[in-house]
């Protein structure tokens, strides 16, 4: 997680906030999915 993490902030800014604006958007999305007995 924390290389990725790393690998996002390595590109430009704009570019890094969005890979990273969807990483955790992918990791919300799951987690929700999983509370919500997969209803998302």
């Amino acid at each position: 997680m924390l290389e990725n993490f790393k690998e996002g902030t390595s590109m430009n800014t704009t570019q890094g906030l969005i890979w990273i604006g969807v990483r955790l958007w992918g990791e919300i999305h799951w987690v929700l999915s999983r509370l919500l007995g997969g209803g998302l």
